[in-house]
Parts: structure tokens; C-alpha cells; sequence
């Protein structure tokens, strides 16, 4: 699939928001104490709906072409396709994902003398966060890349199955794209029926891996829709959904800030804000499309390469913050404002530059090796 413009402006957007939400304590100093709640409400806001940026994204995206190659063009040998779809997958988001346990391991044991190797296997097979009470003592940021993963065996895996027994292509692909949206509802549904109606949820509702499939699901649906009769009609009213989409995601902002960023937090309102989210950029897909690059190319060349290296940088970030912290300890430069900007752009840059050598000497000769896998 070619690149386009508009999609990776969102990513660019998305991956700049998630390391300043991971930053926000350093600039903490800087609000006033009358506006803590403003403070706290951006981190809130910007660690969750910059998240559902990338998953629906991601659905829309590996979606469009799963829906190509099995929906839209006849089918050869499902098995063996199915089985180079998941190389295809497999090949771009392990070997650094991989790479990155270790590096975490490492590091951690480096700077607190902690022993995390134990925990290698649970995350290793994307086991980190099956439930709520599962504590993310390492690796913090892998939790999403779990729900991805599962979501690129969920689909593929049932659609297998089904396929092999059916041989009809659509209920084969709707059923696990229904319990995209079924298997959260049902979770969230048992939660709050069996849990308090007031306390922090942020561990179920934004964490636990199978209660987020449904920001995926959405992108898989559009991807889904885009590719039917439909797609004159989103183009043609691409900039009536556009709006539409900036009115849902302003209802979000507004249903967030009255209900959810607050100490007592109600479950049953928490339960709604990732499909509010996930619609409104599901709306902003044709206007994305179709969005024209900006003329200046220097520009529209950052925004390409910070897309294109948005995995790394996402992998890699809160370990670069870490080691910053570790050599910064009691150095009083970065006491002062000027120094806590500093850090900042410190760790921005060395995460850029990191992800870019990660990207040039690892990813992308793990995405030519995959070339030889997948024929």
C-alpha cells in the first residue's frame, strides 16, 4: 500500500503527542496551581486519544490489506496466504519488539538493579496484560503493541478457520471483525457489573488487551467500507464527515474532562470514551485520504520520516526518558525552566536519532528479509 500523506500527518501528530504525555512531568513547574486540573486533564487526554490515533490507524491500514488480499481478489490457497500475511506482520513489528525487551531488561537491571529477566516469557508471547491486575513493571509502552498483535492473530486466525469450514469470504471476515466490538462490549459489561461503580479504570478500560480490540475494529470496518461501492459516496462527503468528526471528538473532550478526569472516575462513563474516540477519527478517514501535501517539502519530508520511524520512537522513548533521568540525576542545570527544556528536547532528540538508526540498520533489513518469506 502506498504512502499517504494525510495518514502519516495523523501518525507524525500521534507519536509527537505520545512523548510529550511521557515528558508532562518535567513541565509540570510550569502551570500554575489553579490550572492542575488543566495540567492533569491534557496527560489524561493526550495518553489515551493519542493511542486510539494509532490503533485505528493501524486497523485501517493492515485492514485494507487484509480486505485486498481476501476479500477483494480471489483466493489461491488460503492457508499458505494467511501464513504470508502473518510473515508480512510478523517481520515488521517482532524483531524490534524483540530487541526491545532486552534493551529494557538490560537497562533497568542497569540503572535500579532490577532482575526483569523472569518476566521475558509472559511478554515475549504478548501475556503482559491478559488482566486488569497485571502490573506493567517494565516495558510500559507494550501493552498496545500486545493488543495489536493479538488482533493480528484474532483476525486472520478466525477468518482461517471459518473460511476452511465455509468457504464463503465475508462471513469469514465479518465474524471476527464482529468480535472486534463483541468480545470489549461483553468484557466492559462484566466489569462493570461486578466491580465499583467509582474508582481509577484507567487498568481495564485503557489496558487490559482484549478490551481494546474495538479502536481496531473500527479501522478494519472502514477499511472494509472503502473498499465497496460506498467509497465515491466518502469521498464526495469527505469534508461533511470531517466536521462531523471534529464535532464528535470535541463531545469526547468535553464527556472526558465532565466524567473522567477526576480522582472518582464513574466505570459505567469510562466504558464509552474509546468509541467515542475511535468514531471521530473513524469519520476522518476520506478527508485524511485525500488530504494534499503541504508545499513545502522539507516539511511534508519530517512528517514522512517521523511516520516512518514511529514504531522505534514509540519503542524506544520511554527508555531513552529513563537513561536521561539516570545521567541528569543532580545536575542543577535542569532545575531550572531552561534546563527542564532542555531535557525535554534532549530526549525528543535522542529518541528521533535512535529510532532513525533503528529504522535504517534493523527494521528495514528485516523488511527485505521478509521479501524472500513472503512469495
Amino acid at each position: 500500500m502506498k504512502r499517504i500523506f494525510g495518514l502519516d500527518l495523523m501518525r507524525a501528530f500521534a507519536i509527537v503527542w505520545v512523548l510529550y504525555v511521557h515528558c508532562a512531568y518535567i513541565v509540570y513547574p510550569f502551570f500554575p496551581k489553579n490550572m492542575e486540573v488543566v495540567y492533569n486533564y491534557l496527560n489524561w487526554m493526550g495518553g489515551y486519544y493519542s493511542v486510539d490515533l494509532f490503533f485505528v490507524l493501524s486497523g485501517f491500514l493492515i485492514g485494507s490489506l487484509f480486505v485486498e488480499e481476501f476479500i477483494v481478489d480471489a483466493i489461491r490457497n488460503v492457508s499458505k496466504q494467511i501464513n504470508y500475511f502473518w510473515i508480512k506482520r510478523w517481520f515488521r513489528t517482532l524483531p524490534n519488539y524483540y530487541l526491545f525487551i532486552i534493551l529494557n531488561v538490560v537497562v533497568y537491571y542497569f540503572i535500579s538493579n532490577k532482575n526483569y529477566l523472569y518476566l521475558v516469557p509472559k511478554y515475549a508471547f504478548f501475556l503482559q496484560k491478559l488482566k486488569p491486575t497485571d502490573e506493567l513493571v517494565m516495558f510500559g509502552v507494550s501493552w498496545s503493541l500486545a493488543i495489536e498483535e493479538w488482533f493480528y492473530l484474532f483476525l486472520p486466525g478466525i477468518f482461517l478457520l471459518l473460511y476452511k469450514i465455509t468457504t464463503n469470504k465475508k462471513l469469514s471476515f465479518g465474524v471476527p471483525l464482529a468480535l472486534m466490538f463483541i468480545v470489549p462490549l461483553v468484557m466492559k459489561v462484566c466489569y462493570i457489573t461486578t466491580h465499583a461503580r467509582y474508582g481509577m479504570h484507567d487498568e481495564f478500560f485503557k489496558f487490559t488487551t482484549f478490551a481494546r480490540l474495538d479502536p481496531i475494529g473500527y479501522g478494519v470496518l472502514f477499511a472494509y467500507v472503502w473498499h465497496t461501492d460506498l467509497r465515491s459516496y466518502l469521498l464526495k462527503n469527505k469534508n461533511k464527515l470531517a466536521l462531523t468528526g471534529l464535532i464528535v471528538f470535541f463531545i469526547a473532550i468535553v464527556y472526558s474532562f465532565l466524567f473522567l478526569a477526576k480522582p472518582v472516575q464513574n466505570s459505567i462513563a469510562y466504558s464509552f470514551i474509546s468509541s467515542i474516540s475511535s468514531i471521530a477519527l473513524f469519520l476522518q478517514i476520506p478527508y485524511l485520504i485525500e488530504f494534499k501535501p503541504f508545499k513545502n517539502k522539507i516539511v511534508c519530508r519530517v512528517i514522512e520520516t517521523l511516520s516512518k520511524i514511529s514504531y522505534s520512537m514509540y519503542l524506544c522513548h520511554i527508555l531513552v526518558l529513563e537513561l536521561v533521568e539516570y545521567f541528569s540525576k543532580g545536575m542543577v542545570l535542569f532545575d531550572s525552566n531552561i534546563g527542564r527544556l532542555i531535557k525535554i528536547l534532549l530526549i525528543y532528540t535522542i529518541s528521533i536519532l535512535f529510532s532513525l538508526l533503528l529504522y535504517k540498520k534493523f527494521e528495514k533489513p528485516f523488511l527485505n528479509l521478509r521479501r524472500k518469506f513472503a512469495v
